[in-house]
Parts: C-alpha cells; structure tokens; sequence
C-alpha cells in the first residue's frame, strides 16, 4: 500500500525497521545547500563554455545527479556538450584522446584556480570554490535517430550512447517500482561508499542499470526491495550487463573475473544479513533484525 500523504508515494513502512531503514535514507539525500551549490556550479560551468567552446549545438545533465540517485555528500556533476559536426570536423575527425585535450584547452581560460584532468570520456574541472567537480563530455551526434557518440580514449573509439533516454526513462522505471527503485540505488551506492576500496570498480552507472534489470521483484516494501537487489548483484555482476543503447557494449567490461567474484561476494554477504534480517523481523524480533542490516551498513544504519 502506497502513503496518499507523502510527496514521494513511498510504501507506508509496517514495522520499526523499515522506518530505520528511511531514515538512512532520508541522512543520505542531497541537502538543500548541495542542491543550491550544485545547481549554481551547473549553471555557470555551462555559462563560461558556451562563451569558450565554439560550435555547441546545445548541452544537458546527464549521470546520477541528472537521474537524481545521487547521494550526499555530492561527488561530481555530469555536463554533455553536444557539438557541431561541420563547426568542429577537426575535433570530430581527431583521436578521442586528442579531441579531450582540445575540449580541455580551449576551456581552460575560462576559469580562474580550476583544476583540469583529461578523463577516458570526459574531462573534469574541480573548481576552489566547490567541494565537487564537474565532468565536461564532448559529444556529436549520431546517425541513429536521437543517440549520440562520445569519446572513448581507451579504447581509441567513438562511443554510440543515448544518456537523454536513460535519463527519462528513470521515472517511469521508479513509478514501477512504487518509487523504491532510486531510493533502493541511492542505497546501493552507499553501501559501495561504507566498503570503500573492494566496491569501487563497480561503477555507479553498472549498479544503476543492474537495478533496472530487476524485472521480478516482491512487494514493495524498502527491506525485501534491498534483499532483491543484493540478491541480483551477487547473480549477475558475474554475467554480461549490456548497455541501454548498445546491447554488445558490456558495463562490466573493464572488471577482472576476481573482481567480479568478490563483488559477487560481498553482494551475497548483505543478501545472507539482510535475508535474516527481514526473518527476524516476521518472528518480532527487532533488535536482531537492527542488528543484521548494521552488518551490512555499519556505523550509518
């Protein structure tokens, strides 16, 4: 049963774990200083390259903040720039690497004490005056109807992409989902942060995506909806995850067989607590089931 009464339409939680569980929630959304400051920074980052970057055709948000399953504190913001063909043929026709150079030094005078790093698809600004830092895509588009291609410095190639579908289609996923899925995400990505070191090679976006692959799920309750979704990362970070856009594109390609297992792992880890947990809080033992979920979120839950 979904809440009539809150914004969110958030499942009305049954018992008092549930409720811990959206107050861990509710400690890792943007604050409103972090929407403010993000939403400054955006605007004038977009602002001083439209003034120094010759031939954009037009420029949006893309990645998590755009998807709005970013969590705090707020890590990076993600701009795509998508550029004329004719305007900027040399950029178009150079070495991804080479285009990300150019973007990086035509760019650069624009700011005063701004960091600049060429990314494999990107290059990031970190600017004095912000605790994040923003990654500057350069994109042309495509012949296929509504995608764009984008740099890819590794691999030496251009990269079909559609970030602008990704991006709307997320609210009609999290509506299936009695709006738990960004929730259940914004979660998952702080159970990446708490484990640090061995979580980090899975990147935000392949988590993302697993999560829009959960096609058969419980009831829509916030505790079995995190059981299911540790319950397919253990799966199916072992298998292939193809791109939204170009389905022989793997997300997981750049994670080693041991990384995977031992994402896999640690994935099937938090399902075993959380799976007690949710057990625990059937037979009304409360304080048993607070302290399985802390297993898996120590020190936050």
């Amino acid at each position: 049963m979904l809440n009539p009464t809150s914004p969110t339409g958030y499942p009305v939680p049954t018992n008092a774990v549930q409720v811990r569980l959206y107050q861990l929630l509710a400690g890792i959304h943007l604050t409103p200083e972090e929407r403010a400051l993000a939403a400054q920074c955006q605007k004038m980052v977009r602002r001083k390259i439209q003034n120094s970057l010759q031939g954009i055709e037009r420029d949006f948000l893309s990645g998590s903040y755009a998807r709005n399953t970013s969590i705090s504190p707020l890590k990076d913001i993600d701009i795509i720039f998508v550029l004329d063909k004719e305007v900027r043929r040399k950029l178009w026709h150079s070495e991804p690497g080479d285009t990300l150079k150019a973007v990086a030094a035509s760019i650069r005078n624009e700011f005063d004490e701004v960091t600049l790093r060429t990314q494999n698809r990107s290059v990031r600004i970190k600017l004095k005056e912000f605790k994040f830092t923003v990654d500057i895509v350069p994109a042309f588009a495509s012949s296929l109807a509504g995608c764009l291609e984008i740099p890819d410095r590794r691999a030496s190639s251009w990269l079909l992409t559609d970030p602008e579908s990704v991006r709307d289609e997320s609210p009609r996923f999290n509506e299936e989902w009695a709006y738990l899925l960004k929730p259940i995400i914004r979660i998952l990505k702080k159970w990446k942060r708490i484990w640090g070191e061995p979580l980090r090679p899975l990147k935000s976006f392949y988590l993302e995506m697993m999560c829009y692959s959960i096609f058969n799920f419980p009831l829509p309750k916030i505790d079995t909806l995190l059981l299911a979704a540790f319950e397919h990362i253990e799966k199916n970070i072992l298998k292939m995850c193809p791109d939204p856009v170009n389905s022989k594109i793997d997300l997981g390609a750049a994670l080693s067989n041991a990384q995977r297992r031992d994402i896999s792992r640690r994935a099937g880890a938090a399902a075993y607590h959380a799976r007690v947990a949710i057990q625990f809080s059937l037979l009304g033992k409360i304080s048993a089931a607070h302290d399985s979920w802390s297993k898996i979120f120590p020190n936050v839950y």
